[in-house]
């Protein structure tokens, strides 16, 4: 046998390409007549990876890879090798036949890019590489029609994991770049409900997002999330924010414009907000608010004409280092017939908490102006 073959130009003119997955199942692809051209192909026993080459130039049409368990099927209507890198023309990535899950996830691109794949790793019908970029992506999440279950209208977690592992055991990649990405939540056709995100460039480390466990975790795994809008109606909130900034690594968010209306008659209206290191987990879990620090440039706050009749209620936890609010706006009815008004400029609170029902802080100050407080005179019945 020989320890290692170098061959420094390939020429295959209208062969044919063969790809399966295990003997024990016909060819899972077999090209028309197609050209391939190959340089510097190397076969070395005794190192890793053991094929190697510095180009190639091939072009594969209508090809299918398959999960592990068959439950997702990436579908590609062209492929093209050029060097260290695959391009995946109009990829199409869906639940198969087989999958019966409740709520599903399913995206097309006009382009995926494998960066640096592993040539090993593709004639074994694997696709590894060290990046993978998706391009103009339409991402939906949707109630799966072969189900077999009853399902709600809730956006399943667990459900978008099993997804995203499926993607990852069909892509092995380190980083998954989005770039001009499109992401629809459509719940059942009957549940007036729609959620939009518009224009996402993402930085993903996929496999420590898939090891995460903590909402924490999760955020450190996004390198960079830029959102340009999104857009979300559902029962009791009406929500629109414009330009979302998430570093993962130094754990700020930062949001330009936000509107929303949050039922009970409590609508919000601010601009240029930004936190950093927020515990999701909190706040996920017990709507609690803990975090380094919060800027705010303009918040404006209505809680309507009517009082809400609901029982009060404690405080949420609050824990803030340093909270800074530039202008702030409150009007709304806080009990049966009274309202009240005012305007906060300038504020610097250090060590913002919450106890019960009362905010605590070491140090702060700003002004307040503009204060207006009005009881509304209830009429007398008739012969009183």
């Amino acid at each position: 046998m020989f320890k290692g073959i170098n061959l420094k130009y390939v020429d295959v003119r209208e062969g044919q390409v063969r790809l399966d997955y295990d003997s024990t199942r016909a060819a899972s692809y077999a090209t028309e007549r197609t050209s391939l051209k190959i340089y510097n192909l190397n076969i070395q026993h005794e190192t890793r990876p053991h094929i190697t080459t510095d180009s190639i130039d091939l072009q594969l049409k209508g090809v299918s890879f398959y999960t592990p368990d068959s439950m997702y099927k990436l579908t590609i209507d062209e492929f093209a090798l050029n060097r260290k890198d695959i391009v995946f023309s109009h990829a199409v990535f869906a639940p198969t036949d087989k999958n019966h899950q409740a709520k599903a996830l399913s995206f097309t691109a006009p382009h995926l890019r494998l960066n640096n794949f592993s040539l090993e790793d593709l004639i074994m019908s694997r696709l590894r590489a060290d990046e993978a970029i998706l391009e103009s992506p339409q991402i939906k999440f949707y109630t799966n029609n072969r189900s077999r279950k009853s399902v709600d209208s809730t956006l399943d977690v667990s459900s978008l994991y099993e997804t995203l592992n499926g993607v990852s055991e069909l892509i092995q990649v380190h980083r998954f770049d989005i770039t001009k990405g499109r992401v629809e939540y459509l719940p059942l056709a009957r549940v007036r409900e729609k959620a939009v995100i518009a224009n996402i460039n993402a930085k993903i480390l996929l496999n420590q997002l898939l090891r995460s466990d903590s909402l924490v975790n999760i955020k450190q795994s996004i390198l960079q999330l830029d959102i340009d809008r999104i857009g979300v109606v559902l029962p009791k909130l009406a929500l629109q924010i414009g330009d979302l900034r998430i570093n993962g690594l130094t754990g700020v968010t930062f949001i330009n414009s936000l509107d929303a209306d949050l039922g009970e008659n409590i609508h919000l209206r601010g601009q240029q907000l930004a936190w950093r290191n927020l515990d999701w987990d909190a706040f996920q879990q017990e709507n609690n608010i803990v975090a380094d620090s919060i800027y705010i440039k303009q918040l404006a706050i209505d809680l309507g004409r009517t009082a809400t009749r609901n029982k009060k209620k404690a405080m949420p936890v609050i824990r803030l280092r340093k909270a800074r609010l530039e202008q702030l706006s409150f009007d709304g009815v806080i009990a049966a017939n009274t309202q009240l008004q005012f305007d906060v400029r300038h504020l610097y609170v250090d060590a913002l908490s919450s106890q019960n029902q009362y905010l605590l802080w070491d140090r702060a100050r700003g002004n307040i102006s503009n204060i207006r407080f009005r009881e509304k005179m209830q009429a007398s019945p008739p012969g009183s």
